[in-house]
């Protein structure tokens, strides 16, 4: 039957945007055993693997690339129409936890035009640095990165959270630029403290070749709230330090800072690129305003991936 179709097709986007089984399962408030046989239907009658399935990580296939493509923003729409099925206006408060790097970089850019179509919304709005952060815990809705996860929320990528290596143009008078990771251990490193007290690890993979080197970072500084001071740490000399690119372009374009190290992609989450996650509750237990501001994000970021 054609129901029977278009709800296994729902639910082949519900793990297309998650990423995964599990997630998809919350968002829709069914088992994940009724998601994965959904998208076994859908991929028999395909003739065609929509997904790279493995123990660590779920893909789309080419396929199943191109499938999602067709039918994620219909499925958006049908998603908006549903909401709004009772008229009126949006109203209401939401509370929202970001990392400051993204809240400057991406939350600014959207949220006045969120705000601006609905006059009647208010979100409140925590930013911080580090897994200490007490707001978010009360936040109806996350945007975090290099922390840990929610069980009971879904979860979605938003996009990869680059790095970049620099320092100050004195510093690298004084002490000599690095050419490789070992060379990093005679130099002042300024890094994060994890929840045990102990330094967060830099991983550097090698852009040719990919090799992969782990780094315990070593300084006299290390940081652990406001991971944003580092920027002005290394301004001023103090040692090298990971950024994010965007939050240092001013200064890598008037001399301040110098990146180094660009033979490397750099993460503080193992070998491969850390993600941004968009986290929240179940659709069915979100409030109009709040899938309101979850549409917003994922259709910026839909956006920002195009070419």
């Amino acid at each position: 039957m054609l129901i029977d179709e278009l709800r296994d097709l729902r639910y082949f986007v519900e793990v297309a945007r998650c990423r995964s089984f599990t997630s998809a399962a919350i968002r829709l408030s069914v088992s994940s055993g009724a998601v994965s046989k959904a998208v076994s239907r859908l991929e028999d009658h395909m003739h065609k693997a929509l997904f790279v399935r493995s123990n660590r990580t779920l893909r789309l296939t080419t396929d199943g690339e191109k499938l999602f493509a067709r039918v994620d923003d219909a499925y958006l729409a049908l998603d908006a129409a549903w909401t709004r099925r009772d008229g009126g206006n949006i109203s209401g408060t939401v509370h929202l936890s970001t990392f400051s790097i993204y809240g400057r970089v991406h939350l600014a850019r959207y949220l006045p035009m969120f705000l601006e179509a609905h006059p009647q919304v208010e979100v409140i709005v925590s930013v911080h640095d580090n897994w200490r952060s007490t707001g978010r815990d009360r936040s109806d809705i996350r945007i975090t990165w290099n922390e840990p996860l929610d069980e009971d929320k879904v979860a979605q990528n938003l996009a990869p959270q680059r790095l970049i290596m620099v320092g100050g143009p004195g510093y690298l008078a004084r002490r000599g630029t690095p050419g490789s990771v070992a060379a990093l251990n005679d130099h002042d490193c300024i890094g994060g403290i994890g929840p045990n007290g102990s330094r967060i690890h830099w991983h550097f993979v090698a852009c040719e070749g990919g090799d992969h080197a782990e780094l315990i970072p070593k300084g006299q500084v290390g940081l652990m709230d406001e991971m944003s001071m580092a920027i002005h740490f290394a301004r001023h000399n103090a040692g090298l330090t990971l950024v994010a690119p965007e939050d240092v372009e001013e200064e890598l374009r008037s001399g301040t800072l110098v990146r180094v190290m660009t033979d490397h992609v750099i993460t503080t989450r193992g070998k491969s690129a850390s993600d941004v996650v968009l986290q929240y509750r179940p659709r069915h237990r979100l409030s109009r305003a709040e899938i309101e501001l979850i549409d917003c994000i994922l259709h910026h970021h839909r956006i920002e991936k195009r070419p």
